[in-house]
């Protein structure tokens, strides 16, 4: 052992040795017993910076030049350029001091709220969390930083949810201090590596999507450093499993929130060198992992799944892995990628890339209990045992991914279909699927959509809504079809008109996402655009025949546009299936009044379909996304259009 420039706080204040092996608990603090979370924190040495500027001298103060009469009121008032940064240090100073008066008691029902909302992020401790905050007279009382940094990120999320006319503005205070606090430069640790998740989060939510990414880029790099550095320590079984849980997070969020274009994940599963997360029971007693992972040619993601609600967050971590490689599919082109119409590629061809996801998409939902499994259980059996959320999580994920996979063979715009039948815009597929194959895949699409929209009411009508982004994700991708069933009834092999009923519940429940996380407001307008064509489309099948996805050559570019520019009025025009009836005067108009006005009701204006009114005017709203958009945000034309 050496000693190291990284000490803990109690080692500085005594000005002795702080010998430790790169984690707490240093030495020191194992002789007096300091071995809870918090009570040791290693931390870098606070370098004060040497003034560049000297203060003037005596001489030199006296002998200023005389001002004029404004700058003399300006003094007056206290407006000269030294007074406003001191009046801003102060005021931030003061804003910083509320933030920080949040008691342990409030600290711990933010926690216990955090836990149950966010399943993807099921790494707090509970017992250790509040035996540490029991007594706390406030976040400023505890001695650790990242401690305090840890908590105002999670104050930040918590803020957002609830009932202060002024909540966002608090979340936004809680956010800005937790991110003037962590930087890259920030030592790593595994409560920062928290921090950043949680504040990824919170950035998605916000619809501050680039920052979402980079948030949870720094949290994966850090905690890859960390695993590096800890690999030959021995740890506490309760620390290990918090360092499994966290590790295990940042994989979710690898596959929740990225640039939106095909990329390698950070995270791989056969890279991780970590157990599968433990149980609920165990991980609260601190039992160390009983499951085992083997990075070894042949095995299965699916090996040794226990498909229990004990181990909900285990069987989320291998869905969300199916998940994103079905998404990742997607958008790196699905049917449209070379040689995907050849017979070895066929959807209904069990060694298809489509055949292969759906498989194991199948086989992970095989291995659940019966009672994880919706509607065979009600949601509200899970809420009378406080775990509804996960139980709706495991579900959600699997209806999501039924959804993407079907999605990706159903026509744009069926004006010349009858019933499911296929694509019918190029690359075509051979006329020998098996029979019944396309009215199964239309049953399971629409099926799934209508199962989203029940969990989501089942949880509100139980007090456990779920008002969170990916949830909310999942609703916006089922109303898009609720609307198609809703438009096109004759694709429903059950012909049933039953959809409009389920887009009112869909829209109504956007609506009250969207007033409490910004990020829904591009959802429930993308919905809002989409509603009108289809409703446009079904109401004048002549006019919209043989229309297809590539015909919206510009919507697909201003989707995967990374500089996110306006399309011109050249590409709007290229939207419009009528293009000659469209006058420059028309796109001019559109541009300088915007697309994405709400009336004062909150609805979207109806939009005139006449004939020099295309469907450009149908999509305002991809062309306003930033760079590092995200997955949920704007994918292709698969994601968001159907």
């Amino acid at each position: 052992m050496a000693r190291k420039t990284i000490a803990c706080a109690s080692c500085r204040r005594q000005k002795i040795k702080c010998i430790h092996e790169g984690l707490p608990p240093c030495r020191s603090c194992s002789k007096k017993g300091r071995i809870e979370p918090g009570q040791c924190v290693l931390t870098s040495p606070i370098l004060s910076q040497p003034s560049r500027c000297p203060p003037p001298s005596t001489s030199q103060r006296t002998n200023l030049p005389s001002v004029s009469g404004d700058s003399h009121a300006a003094v007056g008032t206290g407006t000269t350029p030294v007074r406003q940064r001191a009046n801003a240090q102060r005021h931030a100073s003061d804003s910083n001091d509320v933030l920080f008066q949040r008691d342990g008691t409030e600290l711990i029902r933010a926690c216990l709220v955090f836990k149950r909302k966010f399943p993807e992020l099921r790494f707090l401790h509970l017992p250790t969390i509040s035996k540490s905050l029991r007594n706390l007279q406030s976040l400023k009382s505890l001695e650790s930083p990242a401690l305090q940094t840890f908590f105002l990120s999670i104050m930040a999320v918590h803020a957002v949810s609830g009932k202060d006319k002024a909540r966002l503005s608090t979340a936004d205070q809680f956010a800005t201090a937790v991110r003037d606090r962590v930087t890259v430069l920030t030592p790593p640790s595994l409560v920062t590596v928290q921090t950043l998740l949680v504040l990824s989060m919170y950035e998605w939510g916000v619809g501050n999507r680039q920052q979402a990414w980079l948030s949870s880029g720094m949290a994966i790099r850090m905690m890859q450093s960390l695993q590096s550095m800890t690999a030959c320590t021995e740890h506490q079984p309760e620390d290990l499993n918090v360092h499994n849980r966290t590790l295990w997070s940042c994989f979710i969020m690898d596959r929740l929130i990225f640039s939106g274009m095909p990329q390698p994940y950070a995270l791989s599963c056969n890279s991780l060198r970590t157990s599968w997360p433990s149980s609920e029971e165990d991980f609260v007693f601190g039992l160390p992992p009983v499951s085992s992972r083997h990075a070894t040619a042949g095995r299965s993601l699916l090996d040794d799944m226990p498909g229990n609600m004990a181990n909900s967050y285990n069987v989320l971590v291998r869905g969300f892995d199916i998940w994103a490689r079905i998404l990742q599919w997607v958008i790196s082109g699905g049917r449209f990628l070379p040689d995907m119409s050849l017979p070895a590629n066929c959807p209904w061809n069990p060694t298809s890339p489509w055949a292969l996801l759906y498989q194991e998409l199948q086989a992970w939902r095989s291995l659940l209990e019966e009672r994880m499994l919706f509607p065979k259980v009600s949601v509200e059996s899970h809420a009378a045992l406080e775990q509804a959320e996960p139980f709706a999580y495991v579900n959600l994920v699997y209806y999501i991914s039924l959804i993407f996979l079907n999605r990706e063979y159903l026509p744009f715009l069926p004006t010349t279909c009858d019933r499911p039948s296929g694509p019918i815009d190029p690359p075509l597929l051979p006329p020998d699927a098996p029979v019944g194959w396309w009215d199964a895949r239309a049953t399971e699409l629409f099926a799934s959509a209508g199962s989203i929209t029940t969990i989501m009411e089942d949880l509100d009508n139980a007090g456990a809504s779920l008002h969170t982004p990916f949830p909310s994700f999942c609703v916006f991708s089922a109303v898009t079809m609720n609307m198609y069933r809703s438009a096109f009834p004759w694709m429903s092999p059950d012909k049933l008109q039953d959809g409009r009923s389920l887009v009112e519940k869909n829209l109504v429940w956007l609506d009250t996402f969207r007033k409490i996380w910004p990020v829904g407001e591009r959802w429930w307008l993308t919905s809002q655009r989409t509603k009108q064509l289809y409703d446009h489309a079904s109401a004048d099948l002549e006019r919209y025949q043989g229309r297809a996805r590539t015909d919206f050559d510009a919507l697909e570019a201003s989707m995967h546009d990374c500089r996110r520019r306006r399309p011109s009025v050249d590409e709007y025009r290229d939207l419009n299936p009528d293009a000659s009836l469209i006058r420059d005067s028309t796109s001019t108009r559109l541009e300088e009044q915007g697309l994405c006005e709400t009336n004062c009701n909150g609805d979207m204006p109806e939009m005139t379909w006449q004939s020099d009114m295309g469907w450009s005017q149908l999509w305002p709203l991809w062309d306003q996304e930033d760079s590092g958009y995200l997955v949920y945000s704007g994918l292709s034309p698969n994601t968001e259009c159907l």
